[in-house]
């Protein structure tokens, strides 16, 4: 057997590990038990990664031009509430932020809460933000750090809701300035991902942004050097729903044209601000299209873009500012 032969192999034995324990009972405990016995789930981040994670998302943010917000939605909370915390120091009166299952966890907002003096400047640098304000939301996110975790996220305006559902009707229509999300759509399944964005067309305000980042490299070249960043692209749609299960390692492989005909569909005018293509990754879909992905006519170029943010504005909005907004229809 060839080397390659047997990492690929490996691959597919890793995927099929993963679809029988996501489908089995009890998933979120015996993954938590997990993570508890090796020490890892109550680990909080390097003060470092969170320096480097916050300078990351306000970077993308001010490159979007997106205003500091009042009243934030954002997909995807996580572990830590990062992202949630930012927004806080930025200003934002509140928060509500969602999960399809429970991961955030309370030691891991509490690490980040004792490095808001590390995030302060980093928010601080975003046109906008009220720095009077923020010294004062510094201060009371260090004393929320000893809190319980209810408490702590009420604390700084942030509602944590755990729902696999869609629907988001607890936001009033026409009154959120930002959808948010940060590596999460990718995760969706396609028609998922449509519900969703309805009803974010819904809740958002007439001159809301809806702003994502997206990372559509499989998930396992994360942890393995050796697998192409979109090596996922060599299976059949078939064969790909085969080896991979919703619950833990799903993926949706949707390219960037298939994001943005989705939110013209739902109603917004989408632009891409920021991408990342590499010629690695453009010959490995030139070899992919040629082979057997079912990708149709897409461009090589577009399909083989494996991150990129998406803003979005209400078409109507977009319509009005059409300098900003260039794929106004």
């Amino acid at each position: 057997m060839s080397q390659y032969d047997f990492w690929r192999q490996k691959y597919l034995v890793k995927h099929a590990a993963q679809k029988v324990i996501g489908a089995a009972p009890g998933l979120y405990r015996l993954q938590e038990r997990f993570k508890q016995l090796t020490g890892r789930w109550q680990q909080p981040a390097s003060p470092q990664w969170i320096e480097q994670h916050a300078r990351d998302t306000v970077d993308h943010l001010v490159q979007a031009q997106i205003a500091p917000p009042n009243y934030v939605v954002e997909q995807g909370t996580g572990w830590h509430g990062l992202d949630a915390v930012i927004f806080y120091l930025s200003g934002s009166e509140r928060i509500d932020t969602y999960d399809v299952r429970p991961w955030l966890r309370e030691q891991l907002v509490r690490g980040v809460c004792r490095c808001v003096e590390l995030i302060a400047p980093i928010v601080a640098s975003w046109p906008g933000v009220d720095v009077t304000l923020l010294d004062e939301r510094v201060r009371r996110a260090r004393e929320a750090a000893r809190l319980p975790l209810r408490e702590l996220l009420e604390s700084m305006n942030i509602r944590y809701c755990v729902t696999s559902t869609m629907q988001r009707g607890d936001v009033p229509s026409g009154s959120a300035d930002l959808f948010y999300s940060n590596s999460v759509l990718q995760r969706f399944e396609a028609g998922e991902l449509t519900d969703l964005l309805a009803e974010s067309r819904r809740f958002l305000a007439p001159d809301g942004s809806s702003f994502h980042r997206i990372d559509c490299k499989d998930f396992h070249s994360i942890t393995d050097p050796r697998i192409p960043e979109l090596y996922y692209l060599s299976f059949s749609d078939a064969t790909w729903r085969l080896l991979t299960s919703k619950y833990l390692n799903g993926q949706n492989r949707l390219r960037l044209p298939h994001f943005l005909q989705m939110f013209d569909a739902a109603g917004f005018a989408a632009e891409t601000p920021w991408h990342v293509l590499t010629q690695e990754n453009l010959s490995y879909v030139r070899a992919s299209l040629a082979d057997h992905v079912e990708l149709g006519e897409m461009d090589a170029e577009a399909a083989a873009i494996s991150r990129f943010d998406i803003l979005a504005s209400p078409r109507e909005a977009a319509c009005i500012t059409g300098e900003r907004r260039a794929r106004c229809a």
